[in-house]
């Protein structure tokens, strides 16, 4: 990456640096049949991530260098078949996550090269779940997830340097919660698809240079989040499907002072899927945010002078075409 950085008001060059990423990830993975319904999974994983900066803007000195992050980690997990409809299953792993250049490079002193404060983000992460599916009309999955999170990055801004994110680790988190997806086909023209997710992120350890945020949650992820899709298929080729998704409201900042408003939208898509010669032609038409709702997309976290929110679009159509040979 050749990165050249700007003052907000582009009047002079704030840093100029040619950015090298060399990643090692030698894995192996095994999978062992304990019995005809068993069935065992075992990981291992090494990653070796080296950062390399040469600095080009030798004016406020030479802030070249590299940094090295490296870990292992692991996983296991087990299924067991009691039959088609029912199938428990249970996984333990471990997880390693680097900054981006961008994450490194933005340092909050205004330096070059990297900074040196950041560390990788990790975690230790349990899952037990049950799926399955009753002849072709039914299949369920449901599961529930806790992570033990070490050193989360955190975005946050300065008002010294505004439109521009820095990151920082949290001590501790902790990422809890459950994910249902349901699909159901009464008939051969219909097909409903429901998918549900509760989440409880929350800071465990956080302390700031002014706040202790233990026990916040973290910004950005909505507690409650679903979506709702329902497809008629007529016999001619025709097809039509209603969407529907909600979300919950969530912080928009660390100190958990501000809220992004719950919202939901619906959505509605028609189509044909037929051939034409030797090719499968599937054109199809979509409209977004049908009822033209005003809400909130997504949202800067941590963002300064109360430019969190980030509307989403009004009202809008999309058209597409899947072309392939028979």
């Amino acid at each position: 990456d050749d990165r050249l950085n700007f003052s907000s008001d582009r009047s002079e060059r704030t840093l100029e640096q040619l950015e090298h990423v060399f990643e090692l990830g030698p894995f192996a993975q095994a999978v062992i049949s304990l019995s005809p319904r068993a069935i065992v999974t075992i990981g291992a994983r090494y990653d070796r991530v080296r950062f390399q900066a040469e600095d080009r803007l030798l004016s406020d000195g030479d802030d070249s260098g590299s940094q090295v992050m490296s870990a292992w980690s692991a996983t296991a997990g087990l299924t067991y078949e009691v039959h088609s409809g029912f199938r428990p299953y249970a996984s333990l792993g471990t997880s390693f996550e680097t900054p981006t250049t961008t994450e490194l490079v933005n340092r909050p002193d205004g330096g070059g090269g990297f900074n040196p404060d950041l560390e990788p983000q990790r975690a230790t992460n349990y899952e037990v779940g049950i799926r399955g599916q009753v002849e072709t009309t039914f299949r369920y999955s449901v599961a529930a997830y806790y992570s033990d999170v070490r050193d989360q990055l955190i975005p946050f801004e300065v008002p010294s340097v505004p439109n521009r994110t820095f990151f920082r680790n949290a001590g501790e988190a902790r990422h809890a919660g459950m994910e249902l997806e349901l699909s159901l086909r009464p008939t051969p023209a219909v097909t409903a698809i429901a998918a549900y997710s509760y989440n409880n992120h929350d800071f465990t350890n956080f302390r700031t240079s002014s706040d202790t945020l233990d026990g916040n949650e973290i910004p950005g992820v909505p507690r409650h989040y679903g979506h709702v899709s329902v497809r008629y298929q007529f016999s001619n080729g025709f097809w039509g499907a209603v969407d529907n998704t909600y979300s919950s409201a969530y912080f928009t900042d660390d100190e958990n002072t501000v809220e992004n408003e719950w919202w939901t939208v619906t959505g509605v898509r028609v189509g044909w899927e037929g051939t034409a010669g030797s090719w499968r032609l599937s054109p199809f038409l979509g409209v977004l945010n049908v009822f033209d709702r005003r809400y909130v997309g997504s949202v800067v976290v941590n963002a300064r002078g109360g430019r969190y929110f980030e509307p989403a679009p009004p009202r809008n159509l999309y058209i597409g075409l899947s072309l392939g040979g028979m």
